[in-house]
């Protein structure tokens, strides 16, 4: 299964019409569960910013964005309700393979994702690439490839949008590092299956010699 996370707020009235056609279109297919909610790192109160540029509306405020797209204007700040996307999964009793976050800020959003990255095999992930990917203002691939890489992701590449600022990165688990962590897992308990049985050798040996 995949699951698609997009920040888009429920009264974001240029999605409300796509959101609509995917309901009427999938809702009904087994395997699909369409919503239309807030995904951040943490569960509460948050700030949805509606952009001129649609596509671009986020939790990441004008000041962040600005700098990649100078002309854009904040239509509608809207308080709304965040999930994450663990607890979006687990209420919905779903168990995605595939998850796509095809939207800003994406690491904030896997930092509310922690149970799911230690089943997901693939994940796509907007980000800013190039010149600006190394300021302070978003978050970098390096850090992102930090934090999956302590859930086993490894990248395979990243596509570039219209923008060249932006991109979507490919990540996959690696199954060698896999590997290697449940090789080390069986020699721990193969140590402690040996440990346990000399400490048995010893306790009947002690009980053999006490009945003397």
């Amino acid at each position: 299964m995949m699951f698609m996370s997009q920040s888009i707020a429920a009264s974001t009235s240029e999605f409300s019409f796509t959101f609509q056609q995917l309901k009427k279109n999938y809702s009904a297919q087994k395997g699909w569960c369409i919503e239309q909610l807030v995904v951040a790192g943490r569960e509460g109160e948050t700030i949805f910013n509606r952009f001129s540029n649609c596509f671009e509306s986020s939790l990441l405020p004008q000041e962040q964005l600005i700098h990649l797209w100078p002309n854009i204007i904040t239509r509608e700040e809207q308080r709304c309700q965040a999930v994450t996307i663990d607890n979006l999964l687990r209420e919905k009793e779903l168990h995605a393979t595939w998850l796509v976050i095809d939207c800003l800020p994406a690491l904030e959003m896997l930092k509310g994702a922690k149970t799911a990255l230690s089943t997901l095999d693939v994940l796509i992930v907007r980000m800013v690439v190039g010149e600006e990917a190394t300021s302070d203002v978003f978050d970098s691939k390096r850090e992102i490839d930090a934090y999956l890489r302590e859930y086993e992701f490894a990248i395979l590449g990243i596509e570039s949008e219209r923008h060249p600022s932006f991109g979507h990165a490919v990540y996959v688990k690696d199954v060698a590092r896999q590997a290697v962590r449940l090789n080390n897992i069986k020699n721990e308990q193969d140590k402690l299956v040996t440990e346990k049985s000399e400490a048995a050798a010893v306790w009947e040996q002690e009980k053999a010699e006490l009945r003397q």
